[in-house]
């Protein structure tokens, strides 16, 4: 199959399979932005490629993913990610303050402290007061969550942030007296006792192997693997393949031109940018001489505060039961943003 990439975009094209066992074909684009305050989303001179494996914060598997890796068959919705450090309004050290993303006429609100520790005595957990801070990083390590290791206690974590702070703390042996608790916290809630059980606040993708998305990946049981191997699960879901924590899409995929506004999230607040009018096409030519137009939607939205770029990765699934002989990737763009 020949490819005929018409866009600046780096490409991939392979191939997959569905629960029925129909393969299909898939492609993908990631586009990489300069993001400049007050100034529309231009293509970076240097594109970076796709990235063929998650890249975490640390230990894979005991970490943040901080990018998802490109190689998604299919995404049956839209994926907001942001990496992003919450800043205190002015650049001043503060205890605590308030972060928000805006997407569109949704808004996403939670709330920020500086590092504060649980600390125990004969009456139990006490929050301490937070330490003034000016930065605290939006990674799952600050948010709730946790996981209990200790030569006394068999591991344990909290399916739904293994790597974060303050969960299980009654579990702990009793000469263990203090431990940090969140930072990351939902909007107006800085006060919790030892037993909440907070929802974690997140702007990064969710590794595959937690709930929120392990629930959806199927039933990897003796009967699948005896008449199913290497196939997915009859239960298998492509929801598995949404990674965000952030649901801005509508349900449905992005259109470019939408507008995001960030607060305390950069050190420009609120920080504006709109996406690019920017619309990827797919033809299919087959060998017969069939022709197929493809959808190709904008899924994957990754926006990186701290390096002030924003990445754009575009999806087609299409049928490969006929030959094909060439698949064209066509853009359609405003004049400006390639001038």
């Amino acid at each position: 199959m020949e490819l005929r990439n018409h866009s600046p975009f780096p490409p991939l094209l392979f191939q997959s399979r569905d629960v029925e066992r129909h393969d299909f074909g898939v492609v993908v684009l990631r586009g990489t932005f300069d993001l400049a305050a007050n100034r529309p989303l231009t293509p970076a001179v240097q594109q970076d490629p796709l990235v063929l494996a998650d890249e975490y914060l640390g230990e894979p598997g005991r970490s943040s993913i901080l990018v998802e890796n490109n190689l998604a068959p299919y995404k049956p919705r839209g994926d907001l990610q942001i990496i992003a450090d919450a800043v205190a309004p002015g650049g001043i050290p503060q205890d605590h303050w308030d972060a928000a993303v805006r997407f569109g006429s949704q808004i996403h609100r939670f709330s920020v402290t500086g590092p504060r520790k649980w600390t125990r005595s004969l009456r139990g957990w006490t929050l301490g007061a937070p330490r003034p801070t000016v930065r605290v990083p939006v990674i799952y390590e600050n948010a709730f969550g946790g996981t209990i290791r200790t030569k006394d206690v068999p591991e344990s974590s909290y399916e739904g942030n293994p790597v974060g702070k303050g969960w299980g703390l009654n579990r702990l042996p009793r000469d263990l007296v203090e431990a940090d608790a969140p930072s990351l916290v939902p909007f107006g809630r800085y006060n919790f006792s030892v037993d909440d059980e907070l929802p974690v606040v997140g702007l990064l993708p969710i590794p595959p192997q937690w709930k929120k998305r392990r629930d959806f990946a199927g039933t990897f049981s003796t009967y699948w693997e005896k008449t199913r191997w290497p196939d997915l699960p009859e239960d298998f879901r492509f929801d598995f393949y949404n990674s965000s924590p952030l649901q801005f899409s509508d349900g449905g995929f992005f259109h470019g031109n939408e507008e995001l506004e960030f607060l305390n999230l950069h050190a420009i607040s609120p920080l504006r940018i709109q996406l690019p009018d920017i619309q990827l096409h797919g033809l299919v030519r087959c060998l017969n001489g069939q022709i197929l137009p493809t959808p190709i939607n904008l899924d994957t939205v990754s926006i990186d505060l701290k390096q002030n770029r924003v990445y754009l990765v575009w999806r087609g699934i299409f049928p490969v039961d006929n030959p094909i002989r060439v698949f064209e990737v066509r853009l359609r763009a405003p004049d400006y943003l390639f001038a």
